[in-house]
């Protein structure tokens, strides 16, 4: 993004330059808040798409702040729109978790389980009491009507780990058709 200002030494000139200036300011930052704007939909269309057992209790949005002096800054936000509490019997007692969406898709649970993030303290054998999380052949509960089930966890879909890879690679492309455009 070149762009050259011609200026002669008196004052009408420099005002002139001046006025230069700030439109070349402001442009510049509606030129940001595009960018950043295109980004994070990048991202939240890229969250979405990677949410499939728990994306309908998540709202991904975004945040953007806008300042004159630094810039613009974008945020994608992923957010419980409740808890989910499941519910089974063990021992003939009714035994009780409450769940987070967005951390059950990103992280998993049980032997299906992965910490691609390496983050400390989730992945397999961290949701609490899961004394089979690392059981290959998965394991068996029971549910409230008496009924079994076989299950290995839940396999992560890494929602906004997929929205940071694919907007680190949208990057160049987005920046090109901003200020090329």
């Amino acid at each position: 993004m070149k762009h050259t200002i011609n200026i002669e030494l008196n004052k009408k000139s420099i005002e002139k330059a001046i006025d230069e200036l700030d439109a070349f300011q402001k442009d510049l930052l509606q030129k940001c808040k595009t960018v950043v704007e295109r980004l994070a939909e990048v991202g939240i269309e890229t969250a979405e798409e990677n949410a499939p057992t728990f994306g309908r209790y998540i709202t991904f949005t975004q945040r953007i702040e806008e300042e004159t002096k630094s810039g613009v800054t974008a945020v994608v936000l992923a957010v419980d729109k409740q808890k989910i509490n499941r519910q089974w019997l063990r021992y003939g007692e009714v035994v009780e978790a409450t769940i987070s969406p967005i951390l059950m898709e990103e992280f998993g649970s049980g032997f299906e389980a992965v910490n691609a993030h390496g983050v400390q303290g989730v992945g397999q054998g961290t949701f609490p009491g899961q004394t089979h999380a690392f059981d290959e052949g998965g394991w068996w509960y029971m549910d409230t009507e008496g009924s079994w089930h076989h299950t290995e966890g839940q396999t992560p879909g890494m929602p906004m780990y997929a929205a940071k890879v694919r907007m680190s690679i949208a990057i160049a492309r987005i920046l090109r058709e901003v200020f090329n455009g």
